[in-house]
């Protein structure tokens, strides 16, 4: 089972459904992740807590929609390159047996993605649902810096999206 925690600035709580969030994250999880459990986290932010965070993390001092901090994978762009996926027998941190391996982050620009809905000319709604399942791919190791790569996601992320949610 997994675990799916979000968190909404008050400001932009009042336009989202958290139960409809965490459909969404389940089903990129269950489609893609070779696991039946771990524990993922959701944030949706404002534009400069996402510019700060790119800022730190990546060295680019702009926003951006989203944001992938993967507990699975290491580096600045985590790829499908399994040779970077974390071993944590060797980081000797050994999780208690009732507790789920973290996945990761991922952290939205509510208003970047609502800019990008309305000039897409689709709602919030299905902004949100393309960028949460595009940050939890990052998560699971896809990246899309190499066209080949940008192929595999953009096919994983198509075939997610065009599986419905169910409540």
């Amino acid at each position: 089972m997994f675990e799916v925690n979000i968190d909404v600035l008050p400001e932009f709580k009042p336009e989202l459904s958290i139960t409809w969030l965490i459909k969404v994250v389940e089903r990129a999880l269950s489609s893609e992740f070779d696991r039946d459990n771990g524990v993922l986290n959701v944030v949706v932010s404002d534009d400069e807590t996402v510019r700060q965070l790119n800022e730190k993390y990546r060295g680019l001092d702009e926003t951006t929609d989203v944001l992938s901090f993967s507990s699975l994978y290491n580096g600045e762009y985590f790829g499908e390159d399994s040779s970077k996926k974390i071993d944590s027998n060797l980081h000797g941190f050994v999780l208690p047996p009732d507790v789920s391996e973290p996945i990761g982050e991922v952290v939205i620009s509510y208003p970047m993605a609502l800019q990008q809905a309305q000039n897409s000319g689709h709602s919030i709604s299905k902004e949100l649902e393309v960028l949460i399942t595009h940050g939890v791919l990052h998560l699971l190791g896809h990246d899309h810096e190499k066209i080949e790569e940008a192929t595999k996601m953009t096919d994983a992320q198509n075939r997610i999206m065009a599986i419905s949610l169910h409540y």
